[in-house]
């Protein structure tokens, strides 16, 4: 098999390498700005996910390493303990120190923050990934693009361990494709089976971050005869890798596999509300998400061009970079219960295509014009498509980012229901909805009009109502959720709407919250 060129990468950029390197900072300065969202719900848990991770990493920071369940892999958790260690180190907290018996808000902030810098570091991934692969102009594109996707700026100032994987699984594929175009280095394969281990140290579910190291290896340069050892010394690193963010999988390896079983049956036998296919499969529902907030309507569009414009080129580079997503995806749509965010490490394979689309578009606008002002209005096109591709996208996530900035609606809920309402009162509580304590009896109910009508019986036992879900875009639109729509509609009518808090932006962040008054 002959050696793939390597694209002049800067080669047609303006100001070349430096000027790449230039845009490329700029887009990693705007992204950073983002990181004002990690105050969001400042003194709450806010996510639901978080206390997951922040627990255990507080424990971690204090010598606690053995987890009380495996939820998730260490790597975040140990990654975020050590960085709480780091700072009551230095004095970070005061005379208290900055390790508590239990996290405070300010725990929450720093585990975003250490979040979001993994964020800004799959932007550079994926630049320097889609520049190895196709160009200057996709990997400006491939950062760019990746930084408007509403899902990914949503998850980057959240403890969450997707944003982690997205991070490893996108310099997976960079020390894949180094494999494949440069030739089979030992360095290459060793690092590719680090993050490939680190991965899936982050989230079980990216074990498909291992497939572009083999395909690279089986489309690479063919060497001796024994040129799979390079390739089971990586399968080897990627184990190792693993264990060494996750030791107690194998110290407590029967808990470990207890664990697997039991977050199998949360996501193929429980039923969440606006997040459960009513088919066997979820695949639709991924595809549908995706399209609508993952990699929305013009970036869809631009990374099925650009994997057409990368097959004609070179069939096995798109290959190479959409496999690991393609298997994600594959795999987790044979789960009823589906959530966007545990297809997180998919946007950085998107993102690289979407820039071979950049990339062509360069190419073409160059070869239109003639060689003595080819570049220029190469660039120009290339440019444009850059916004046209995110302009909708960016302004979505910057209005998404400016609203976190506001109260959340949970702290305006709260305060309001201490100071009206009695105390003892009977309180049925959607999910997400503000933290009461002792102070009311709290009955819990995910969604009180789905999978089936609960208001009627519920109305029964309590005294006030907590809806969080009433306003959804599912419920509202989809008409799947017309019999949920409906029943919400009969308990307002039913019931007495005392206190209203508009969430999203409006008036508060977080969800729309109703407290109502049951009508005896």
């Amino acid at each position: 098999m002959e050696r793939v060129e390597r694209p002049q990468a800067e080669a047609d950029f303006p100001l070349g390498k430096r000027g790449w390197w230039i845009a490329l900072l700029v887009v990693l300065a705007l992204a950073a700005t983002r990181a004002r969202g990690a105050w969001y719900a400042y003194g709450l848990d806010g996510y639901a996910d978080e206390p997951e991770v922040i627990v255990p990493a507080l424990q971690a920071a204090k010598g606690q390493l053995r987890p009380e369940r495996f939820l998730y892999p260490g790597w975040t958790s140990y990654s975020i303990g050590a960085t709480f260690r780091a700072l009551h180190c230095v004095g970070f907290g005061g005379d208290a120190g900055f390790l508590p018996s239990e996290p405070s808000p300010d725990h929450f902030v720093v585990g975003r923050l250490f979040v979001f810098a993994t964020a800004l570091g799959s932007v550079l991934a994926v630049a320097l990934a889609a520049r190895r692969a196709f160009g200057a102009w996709a990997g400006l594109g491939a950062a760019a693009l990746l930084s408007t996707s509403p899902e990914f700026v949503g998850m980057s100032y959240l403890v969450t361990v997707n944003t982690p994987a997205s991070l490893w699984t996108a310099l997976t594929i960079l020390c894949a494709l180094r494999i494949y175009l440069d030739g089979r280095r030992w360095s290459d394969y060793l690092l590719a089976g680090v993050c490939a281990g680190f991965a899936v140290g982050c989230k079980y579910n990216s074990y498909p971050a291992v497939l572009p190291i083999v395909l690279a290896h089986l489309f690479g340069r063919r060497g001796t005869d024994w040129r799979h050892v390079r390739l089971l010394v990586a399968g080897a690193v990627t184990v190792l890798a693993f264990i060494s963010t996750t030791p107690y999988a194998v110290i407590d390896h029967e808990r470990f596999v207890e664990s697997l079983r039991f977050l199998n049956a949360v996501y193929q036998d429980q039923n969440w509300p606006l997040h459960t296919s009513s088919s066997a499969g979820s695949w639709g529902a991924y595809l549908e998400r995706i399209w609508r907030a993952g990699w929305p309507f013009e970036l869809s569009v631009a990374a099925l061009l650009g994997t057409v414009w990368a097959v004609r080129r070179d069939w096995r580079v798109p290959l190479l970079v959409l496999t690991a997503a393609a298997a994600n995806l594959l795999f987790l749509g044979f789960y009823k219960v589906y959530f966007l965010r545990h297809l997180l490490p998919a946007l950085p394979a998107l993102a690289i295509v979407s820039g071979a689309c950049v990339q062509a578009l360069a190419q073409v606008g160059a070869r239109l014009v003639g060689p003595r002002t080819g570049a220029r209005w190469g660039s120009a096109l290339a440019a444009a498509a850059i916004v046209a591709c995110g302009a909708r996208s960016l302004l979505a996530t910057e209005q998404r980012v400016t609203g976190k900035s506001k109260i959340d609606s949970r702290q305006a809920a709260a305060a309001w229901i201490e100071q009206h309402v009695p105390a003892g009162a009977r309180i049925v509580c959607e999910e997400r909805s503000p933290a009461l304590g002792e102070r009311y009896q709290v009955i819990h109910a995910r969604c009180i009009t789905a999978p089936e009508d609960q208001t009627v019986s519920l109305e029964a036992q309590a005294d006030y109502f907590v809806v969080t879900l009433m306003s959804e875009r599912l419920i509202q639109a989809d008409p799947a959720y017309a019999e949920a729509r409906e029943a919400y509609r009969r308990f307002a009518e039913r019931n007495e709407l005392v206190a209203e808090f508009l969430g999203r932006g409006e008036d508060y962040s977080g969800r729309d919250i109703r407290v109502f008054r049951v009508s005896h």
